[in-house]
């Protein structure tokens, strides 16, 4: 046991210092001494707790409650958001989960495991600092100080150990049926009419899990026994034996928090024989795999546009071979569709009856928005432009600015945003009976907003390239390319919206001319398109791709 933790505590040290590596090679700080970071970190402590301090005095003089109403809601909150991120933690966390034997000590299978379970142990240590110590600490530490509870800051230190085996224990254990669920649905694949009837049944869930949010959102009943539950004596009584809490109002009884932690300790230990029997049998997911399917080419290579159909052909055929974890990572985006539809569909018909044609332009804004922002993560592996560094002395040659290897891959994505645009303009009016005008508009919405987040996801990977990437899940994962695409995205939302509530608007006071208004919005968002193309276009083109890549990341 000794020599697993000496090697798991080897493990935090090397992951901890190559993310601070890579990060800093991101953003270009390599040359920044550790005492301006210390500098700079103490400086932003400091302002921190003193808005801290100044919110908790404000809040607790200008909403006055009971001694210790403050810290048992706080307790409580904390632990709800504690459940909430480790319920989460495989979704947000799932490249620890991945297989990569690119580096030879990952060909170890203990050392995978252990990989793994330093990660757990990690995201834990940093989630426990970061809530617990510097925010619930110094929140106790002033209302201690104010004498709005009793708790005393010490005890509440001392708690904190407490939360980390509990961040720890509940992360492993949440993230154990997704992770078999993974496996199990990877193996079902393998027939096609099993994982086609599974396919059919994955999206009807998600389906009827939209319509039955509208139905409880929408049930004045429902709502109604929700609010007597939470006033009831019995929702109190939940919330006053949740374990911090409990463990808090023993402030003076020291073994009930040592016999919390030794628990939680046990529990931990019990988890991790689970998990290391499990990987025994199972291993990590593996993240892409290529089927053994021979495809010829069928494109051309002629001397005008030989660069665009290399480039174009590899990217094809790499996503018609692929499968494994990235495949069923795009499966994502279907899944989110579908909670929008059955959630949207009732809403629409019920709520917007008489003008359903307003409700259906502004809502599918919403569903372009997060939609695209799925599409780009799941193509990001294959289309981001850093995933040819290895490839760059082929391209080196021939290729003379950034637009010419970015060109290609926006307009593989283009292709795929065309599909799903007919698609949604198809169903959209066969659901709600359309007239024409507006199912021209819906297509151009659909249509241009992927093409702008196409460009935004490709471009942003050309102009930031990450040049350090190690394993395939990193690709497309720089700083610098994933706050551009944060900001510019966010742009390209606002601007949309802008558009769509403009367009809203005019369709209801003007509504004999509607059919004008859908179409100078059609006209719109196409010139906005057209204006950003244009600008990145004359911007790409004065990039030399490989300087920028050997001199700017």
């Amino acid at each position: 046991m000794n020599r697993i933790v000496k090697r798991i505590i080897s493990l935090i040290k090397h992951n901890s210092l190559s993310s601070i590596r890579k990060m800093k090679d991101d953003w270009n700080l390599e040359t920044v001494g550790r005492r301006t970071w210390y500098s700079i970190g103490i400086a932003l402590l400091l302002v921190y707790l003193c808005l801290l301090t100044l919110v908790v005095m404000l809040g607790t003089r200008f909403i006055e409650l009971p001694l210790n109403t403050w810290s048992q809601f706080i307790l409580i909150a904390i632990f709800l958001e504690q459940l909430l991120w480790t319920m989460d933690f495989f979704k947000k966390n799932k490249k620890i989960f991945l297989l990569d034997t690119r580096k030879f000590i990952h060909q170890l299978e203990e050392v995978r495991f252990l990989q793994l379970f330093s990660a757990f142990v990690l995201k834990s240590v940093i989630k426990s600092i970061c809530v617990w110590y510097l925010f619930v600490f110094p929140v106790f530490i002033i209302l201690f100080a104010i004498q709005q509870t009793t708790v005393h800051p010490l005890f509440i230190f001392l708690i904190g150990f407490i939360y980390f085996t509990f961040t720890c224990l509940f992360a492993m254990l949440f993230s154990y049926i997704p992770y078999i669920m993974n496996h199990v649905w990877r193996q079902l694949a393998h027939s096609k009419i099993i994982s086609s009837v599974l396919f059919v049944i994955s999206l009807t869930v998600p389906l009827l899990m939209g319509y039955g949010v509208y139905y409880v959102l929408s049930d004045g009943n429902m709502v109604q026994n929700i609010k007597y539950f939470l006033a009831s004596p019995l929702f109190k009584q939940i919330f006053t034996y949740t374990p911090y809490v409990w463990i808090a109002n023993h402030e003076h009884d020291m073994l009930t928090g040592f016999l919390s932690f030794t628990v939680g300790i046990f529990v931990i230990m019990i988890l991790f024989y689970i998990w290391s029997a499990t990987l025994k049998r199972l291993d990590l997911i593996p993240y892409t795999g290529i089927s053994d399917v021979t495809r010829a080419p069928k494109i051309r290579l002629n001397d005008q546009s030989k660069i665009f159909r290399a480039i174009f052909q590899k990217d094809i055929l790499f996503l018609l071979r692929i499968h494994g974890f990235f495949a069923r990572n795009f499966g994502n985006m279907l899944y989110a569709l579908m909670v929008f539809l059955g959630f949207g569909i009732p809403f629409i018909q019920n709520q917007f009856s008489t003008y359903p044609e307003i409700a259906i332009v502004s809502f599918s804004v919403l569903i372009a928005h997060f939609t695209y922002l799925l599409v780009g993560d799941a193509l990001k592996m294959v289309l981001s432009v850093d995933g040819e560094l290895k490839n760059q002395h082929l391209f080196q040659p021939n290729i003379k600015n950034a637009w010419q290897m970015v060109m290609p891959k926006i307009s593989i994505y283009n292709l795929i945003v065309l599909l799903f645009s007919v698609f949604m303009s198809v169903l959209l009016a066969f659901l709600f009976k359309c007239s024409v005008p507006l199912i021209i508009c819906l297509f151009v919405m659909f249509a241009t907003s992927g093409f702008l987040y196409g460009l935004v996801y490709i471009s942003s990977t050309a102009l930031y390239p990450k040049k350090n990437w190690e394993h395939d899940y990193e690709i497309g994962e720089s700083g610098k390319a994933q706050t551009f695409t944060h900001l510019y995205s966010g742009f390209i939302f606002i601007v949309s919206l802008q558009i769509t509530g403009v367009t809203a608007y005019m369709m209801y006071t003007k509504s004999e001319i509607q059919t004008t208004v859908l179409n100078t919005a059609s006209a719109g968002f196409i010139l906005f398109t057209l204006l950003n193309y244009v600008i990145m276009f004359f911007y790409l083109k004065k990039i030399n791709l490989f300087e920028r890549i050997a001199n700017h990341d």
